[in-house]
């Protein structure tokens, strides 16, 4: 018998949490390992990495999950080959992108991400979402996340005793090793540990290494599909990029040291933004057997979920800037979380609304909802260079960041506005 909505979604959570706790003490690890204006550029380099692996999975991930429920092998393995294409074409751009002088990683390190794109082409997640192995699918990541864990902590007490305890391997005594394996470690781990446990437990649906093999000889998806499908890949690039516009704006506006605080206070948003996430990607494997019976369940899981994570966060926000971010004095930057905890506030009624719109992408009148989208970024861009032009603003590095964190909620409470008269006007709320 498989788990209700309710149980798999806070199931979900709890693994979810798990890892949010590990995350908290690997960003400890980064802040201490690495300096201010690495992590600010890598988070930002990472902003862009996430971009364009929705560009890769286009939108794919929730289609994948449709036609694993369905038994569509065909289908499925031609989803596979489009997305090992287009990582190609993104580690191509990725590469272009993210070629700057201020860049402090090498061309070593970035190449080591962009091997990452292809890798995360081919994890087989979606055969546990179709099958509603969550608690299997969390597990996997919170190992995923322990093993950067490990590696982090034995460079640290190696860059505190020196290579005579843990090893050259892990870090010499002048440095830390590559800032990059904050991504190259889950990515290897999920591969590798999906695809086995897959290999093991469901080989009469998917066989990975069959299905791998399958890929020389299977067609890449054909241009009917994305335009079949061009609302749900719309939705998933528009997901990565509702991320990627806070680095941006941090990345043209603040210094150097700025963008690496900026970062640390957007990882704190993305506890809440991480489970949210989570959460949408189990609606949307139950929305597709018990389409319109679930909306009651959702918006109530959604608020508990919320009020929860808006008083996790309240309560450990001064711990998080003094001794997760190692600053020196966390009091300074009150405004700015409260801004951020003000626009993780909004976040549900923007997730509820993107959860309706995707399981009812066929009714959805696709231009419609681009107009709504374009018209809030407009809004946004406004108020962006209005507060940008402002003769108060660039002057003190402080005050910039609080004004980032006013962009943050501004945009939170635009696109939630957006989406929710777009469902109000269409009537499929």
């Amino acid at each position: 018998m498989k788990p209700s909505l309710t149980n798999s979604a806070y199931l979900q959570l709890a693994v979810s949490n798990i890892n949010r706790v590990q995350g908290l003490a690997i960003t400890a690890l980064v802040y201490r390992l690495y300096d201010l204006a690495t992590i600010g550029h890598y988070f930002f380099v990472l902003s862009i990495y996430g971009v364009l692996i929705s560009a890769q999975q286009f939108g794919s991930s929730r289609t994948v999950v449709k036609y694993h429920i369905e038994n569509d092998s065909t289908g499925t393995t031609r989803i596979l080959k489009t997305r090992l294409l287009l990582s190609i074409a993104a580690m191509t751009i990725f590469m272009i992108a993210t070629f700057s002088d201020k860049n402090p990683l090498s061309l070593a390190e970035m190449l080591l991400l962009a091997l990452c794109l292809p890798m995360s082409a081919l994890i087989f997640d979606f055969a546990l979402m179709s099958a509603h192995r969550f608690k299997a699918l969390g597990i996997i990541h919170a190992v995923a996340q322990l093993s950067l864990l490990i590696i982090l902590t034995l460079a640290y007490v190696n860059s505190i005793f020196g290579s005579t305890l843990t090893g050259t391997f892990i870090g010499s005594e002048e440095g830390a090793p590559t800032i990059v394996l904050h991504q190259l470690i889950p990515t290897i781990v999920l591969f590798f540990a999906i695809g086995i446990y897959v290999q093991r437990t469901d080989p009469g649906r998917l066989d990975p290494l069959n299905t791998l093999k399958a890929l020389a000889h299977s067609q890449a998806v054909n241009l009917q599909y994305f335009v079949d499908n061009r609302l749900l890949i719309f939705t998933a690039l528009f997901l990565a990029a509702v991320s990627f516009v806070d680095y941006l704006v941090g990345y043209i506006y603040l210094d150097a040291e700025g963008l690496g605080i900026w970062a640390g206070l957007l990882r704190l948003a993305s506890f809440a933004y991480g489970l949210m996430v989570a959460l949408n990607t189990v609606f949307f494997a139950y929305g597709q057997k018990e389409k319109g019976s679930t909306s009651k369940t959702k918006k109530r899981i959604l608020r508990t979920v919320n009020l929860a994570t808006i008083v996790f966060l309240l309560v450990i926000a001064y711990p998080y800037l003094r001794w997760v971010m190692n600053l020196n004095d966390p009091m300074s930057f009150g405004p700015a979380v409260v801004l951020i905890i003000m626009g993780v506030a909004v976040m549900p009624v923007f997730f509820l609304a993107l959860s309706t719109i995707e399981e009812n992408n066929q009714q959805v009148n696709f231009w419609r909802l681009i107009r709504y989208i374009t018209t809030s970024l407009i809004i946004y861009c406004i108020c962006l260079i209005l507060l940008m032009t402002t003769p108060m603003i660039l002057t003190d590095p402080q005050t910039n960041l609080t004004w980032a964190c006013l962009m943050f909620l501004v945009k939170w409470l635009l696109i939630s506005i957006s989406l929710w008269m777009f469902n109000a006007k269409s009537r499929v709320i």
